[in-house]
């Protein structure tokens, strides 16, 4: 067994006692994770690697490699064992439901975890030189999902407010203070630089072709990563800075990750009992902002944001934590404890939460 797997159980051995000494009951789990490693989505003008760029990533741009493959499958893995004692052995479809992004990295690092997660035993075994079998993910055109991917789906009256909020006095002073960074990506790179969005581009492909061991432009290291990446996890901040913009681009999520739970108090029966949502970094970025819980750190690869309700003689509650390779932090919510009330976060969320039908109303019109 490997250093690094071995560090891991260890954790897991410890978090699992930490939360078993409460004496609680564990009702349901949610788990929203990003994709693992993938290619570049974008290279910029003169970007040394242009012309080899067919041979460095064949999978084509923003595409999930070996690494990251690895990377969902060991975090599938990884929910198996934290949750032995409460995830059945064998697959099936009244406890599980797992949704995606469109996108294709998305879609995969989901299948790679549902691999790592379930595979199949006993008379769930199909082929015998195979050890996995199709698990069901759902997704929606990212064109129409606005919960999952949340950036590709129009919204008039969040365009308004955005571009309110960039012309404001505090903005424009903030942008003000960095305009020597934008202004010397620019020059560089050979194209203009002057958004949130231009910034975190240019610094996820340096990111992701530092580490294909590829070596950057010596002009890169007076920016990046110590001035791009604040720029770049401050997008998401802004993203949902206020309370109307982050309704409309996490509250989707939010409703329907509280219904779920809601379904789980109201139907124990009848009702699925882990949720697996495989997404993206500014979706769990912008979720924790939300929640009053951003840190301002980028949410890395196979990153996981976890949602327990669990019950404590009449207290149910809601533990949240969040898992990157280098540690599990709890969550706690502003105005709540430790371990929330499921009540109380409810009281505490409601002006963030939107249904789907109460979005489009409003960002149909302007």
């Amino acid at each position: 067994m490997s250093i690094t797997w071995t560090i891991v159980l260890l954790l897991i051995t410890i978090y699992s006692n930490t939360v078993s000494s409460k004496e609680s009951e564990l009702l349901s789990v949610t788990v929203l994770f990003r994709h693992g490693f993938r290619t570049p989505r974008f290279l910029y003008k003169n970007d040394p690697y242009k012309q080899e760029a067919s041979k460095i990533w064949p999978e084509g741009f923003g595409e999930l490699t070996n690494i990251g493959k690895r990377e969902a499958f060991a975090l599938g893995q990884w929910y198996r064992e934290k949750y032995r004692s409460f995830i059945p052995e064998k697959y099936n479809s009244n406890f599980l439901r797992v949704l995606s992004s469109d996108k294709d990295r998305c879609l995969m690092s989901a299948a790679c975890s549902l691999a790592g997660l379930y595979p199949p035993k006993k008379e769930q075994i199909w082929n015998e030189n195979l050890q996995w079998q199709p698990i069901p993910i759902h997704t929606r055109p990212v064109s129409i999902d606005g919960m999952v991917a949340a950036d590709d789906r129009h919204c008039k009256k969040y365009d308004r407010l955005y571009q309110e909020l960039m012309k404001s006095e505090n903005s424009i002073n903030f942008f003000k203070s960095k305009s020597s960074i934008f202004e010397y990506v620019s020059n560089h790179t050979g194209e203009s630089k002057r958004t949130f969005l231009d910034i975190t581009n240019f610094h996820d492909t340096l990111f992701i072709e530092q580490n294909y061991n590829l070596t950057l432009p010596n002009w890169t290291k007076k920016v990046f990563p110590h001035k791009t990446l604040p720029l770049l996890t401050m997008r998401y901040a802004f993203d949902s800075k206020t309370v109307e913009l982050g309704r409309l681009k996490s509250g989707l999520l939010l409703d329907y990750i509280t219904t779920f739970f809601e379904d789980v108090l109201q139907k124990p029966a009848t009702s699925q009992k882990f949720l697996m949502i495989s997404t993206h970094d500014s979706t769990i970025a912008r979720f924790l902002n939300i929640l009053g819980a951003y840190d301002y750190t980028w949410p890395e690869y196979a990153s996981t944001l976890v949602f327990e309700l669990r019950r404590k003689g009449n207290n149910d509650f809601l533990k949240i934590y969040f898992k990157d390779s280098k540690k599990i932090r709890d969550i706690k919510l502003p105005r709540c404890s430790l371990d929330c009330n499921f009540d109380d976060f409810k009281n505490i969320t409601k002006n963030f939460r939107i249904n789907d039908e109460e979005w489009v109303k409003e960002c149909s019109s302007d």
